[in-house]
């Protein structure tokens, strides 16, 4: 008869002035509290500081502790989030534009590289792809490009197809959110047809960002790849599809906080009906 184990473990939030040293006593007190398994957030701003400077010597500490006393250590990747040197985004866990192609081969340079440090380290348990992936694709240039892309596919290259469904009416795909994107994300009322493509464009575009991580990680490594979505009520409205994304890894867990959350549900609230 097999028997399942359950292994209990929680996160060490890595910071940008934590020594080695004070991240392995994180470790250390893990061990003696008696849990097995440590997600951490690789953040790309930490192993990245200066442009084309690369420096694990945090994590490296994290991960060899946990060897040390046989913890397990699962890591949350963060390609999305640029390192403040570019100056894109306002702060560490803040996403990028995903659809520029030249941050997002950069990004994946940065998988790549954590994949192949940690590909042969006793410590690794697994990766996640992206903590809680979602995406609500901004209508800038580079994601109004992929837009235009997608509905080409999706239309089968027929213009026409596509005006007979939409208010906005085109003479070929080309056009399409040239000049529209203030007025589209002023409009009061949108077209079912436009609405539902825009929906299946930011599934269509998670997946295929969450596809491109996970090739560049089973490239160096082939420790299991996972993801925690969110909001599962919101699904597709948030570029959500757990159908599409199960494709892609070995399984999947759920980002969810307990009700006695120390600081989004008081305890005092608990009580009132």
């Amino acid at each position: 008869m097999n028997e399942r184990k359950v292994e209990l473990g929680s996160q060490i939030f890595v910071n940008r002035d934590d020594s080695p040293e004070t991240i392995r006593t994180w470790v250390r007190r893990f061990d003696e509290a008696g849990l097995r398994v440590i997600r951490i957030f690789l953040f790309w701003d930490h192993v990245e500081r200066r442009e084309g400077v690369w420096d694990f010597t945090q994590y490296d500490a994290l991960f060899d502790e946990a060897a040390a006393r046989s913890l397990s250590v699962v890591v949350t990747l963060m390609p999305v989030s640029p390192p403040g040197w570019m100056r894109l985004t306002g702060g560490v866990q803040d996403v990028g534009d995903l659809d520029d192609p030249v941050f997002w081969s950069r990004a994946l340079d940065y998988v790549t590289r954590a994949a192949r440090r940690y590909t042969s380290h006793p410590a690794l348990h697994s990766w996640i792809l992206w903590n809680e992936p979602s995406r609500r694709v901004p209508r800038c240039p580079s994601s109004m490009r992929a837009y235009r892309a997608y509905l080409e596919k999706a239309y089968g290259g027929d213009i026409e197809a596509l005006n007979r469904l939409h208010y906005r009416q085109y003479d070929s795909f080309s056009q399409i959110g040239e000049g529209e994107e203030a007025a589209t994300q002023a409009m009061s009322f949108t077209g079912y047809a436009e609405a539902l493509d825009w929906m299946r464009f930011n599934v269509a575009n998670l997946t295929e960002k969450l596809s491109d991580i996970a090739a560049a990680v089973r490239k160096e490594d082939d420790h299991p790849i996972h993801i925690n979505p969110h909001g599962l009520a919101y699904h597709e409205l948030q570029g959500q599809s757990v159908f599409e994304q199960a494709k892609l890894v070995d399984f999947i867990g759920c980002s969810a906080h307990p009700s006695w959350h120390s600081s989004r549900f008081p305890r005092e609230y608990l009580a009132r009906s």
